[in-house]
């Protein structure tokens, strides 16, 4: 059983405790939080073993002179080469190299992503879709001992 003491003061003096260094996966952002790039290219690619799918990642040259591989999320883009986006970090767990995310919305990149996306909208910026309007009825079944409401004019139907 080895026993552990604390550093005498001397030690300390002579070699004083040294922060661990930070560690970064975003490094081509140089510690902003986003950076605009133009796409050089558009493509997909195939993920890792468990998973099988077609992903689509554009190659991007930052501000900077820099180009890396971003991820595009959500469902359809209207991405093209020359289009100007954002790119924030953020690796995809099933693509090797693609360690950024494009930001949907922001200057090229639309976030028209698809008109029925209902969770998770902030995150895609979809807007609210409004609500149909219509007369709100009630009605009390007696064996089940529930309420079905509905609308009368619409196609919204809660049970």
């Amino acid at each position: 059983m080895a026993i552990v003491s604390m550093s005498t003061f001397r030690q300390l003096v002579r070699f004083p405790r040294r922060k661990k260094p930070h560690f970064t996966l975003s490094k081509l952002l140089v510690g902003a939080p986003f950076k605009k790039g133009v796409c050089l290219r558009v493509s997909e690619v195939k993920p890792k073993k468990p998973n099988s799918a077609n992903r689509k990642v554009a190659k991007v040259r930052l501000r900077t002179g820099r180009s890396l591989l971003a991820a595009v999320p959500g469902f359809g883009h209207n991405l093209a080469e020359h289009s100007v986006v954002l790119v924030r970090g953020g690796k995809v767990p099933d693509l090797p190299g693609v360690r950024y995310r494009l930001v949907r919305g922001v200057y090229d990149f639309s976030n028209r992503e698809n008109s029925y996306r209902s969770s998770r909208r902030s995150k895609f910026s979809v807007p609210k879709q409004p609500t149909r309007v219509g007369l709100l009825i009630g009605i009390q079944c007696e064996k089940e001992r529930f309420f079905t409401v509905g609308f009368i004019r619409g196609l919204c139907l809660r049970w």
